[in-house]
């Protein structure tokens, strides 16, 4: 058994405190939070190198603060385009992640942050164009977003028999998705 409060509070607390002291730098935030997120990746793998079996749970909260930090650190240190991108692409790897060992709290977060991805592209205003084709602009994170779709569609598809059956449209779904995001991308 965990105390939840003690290791989600603590570290969200701490870095609640962080950002008012580091608020006055560029990168503070961002190398505070990739800091924060080596560190829980590290103590994870300690745990499962030494105390997996008795210390499962630890072991599970600090990949996730681990991934939540890491997260976190995106925005705070790359503009729009980087974020959205990275968001879309640390989306199919927790949808894989959650399909192969079947658990539906990856799969959740790993679809909102997809949206999530999507709203962030789209705070800057509509597509661009860019002032060089296919280098400036949108092009590549629509092709990721395109590329992103299309394989949490496929791991959706290799999976079918294995999920809910509530799930089973998402197949279809983000295979419709990508294939827009790739149309979008082309005519852009």
């Amino acid at each position: 058994v965990i105390d939840g409060s003690l290791i989600f509070g603590m570290p969200i607390t701490a870095f609640g405190l962080q950002a008012k002291l580091l608020n006055h730098t560029e990168y503070g935030l961002a190398i505070s939070a990739l800091t924060l997120a080596i560190v829980y990746f590290c103590l994870a793998t300690w745990i499962r190198n030494n105390y997996i079996q008795t210390h499962r749970n630890l072991f599970e909260s600090f990949i996730a603060l681990g991934v939540t930090f890491g997260t976190i650190a995106i925005p705070l240190a790359f503009n729009y385009e980087w974020t959205s991108a990275s968001w879309a692409i640390e989306s199919v790897g927790l949808v894989w992640v959650g399909l192969r060992q079947q658990h539906l709290r990856p799969r959740v977060v790993g679809l909102l942050l997809y949206a999530g991805s999507v709203i962030s592209l789209l705070m800057d205003g509509w597509f661009s164009y860019g002032t060089t084709p296919f280098i400036t602009g949108d092009f590549f994170s629509m092709i990721i977003f395109s590329l992103s779709a299309l394989c949490i569609g496929y791991f959706y598809f290799q999976t079918a028999k294995n999920i809910n059956e509530n799930e089973g449209f998402l197949s279809y779904l983000f295979m419709v998705i990508g294939w827009l995001w790739w149309i979008a991308a082309w005519m852009l």
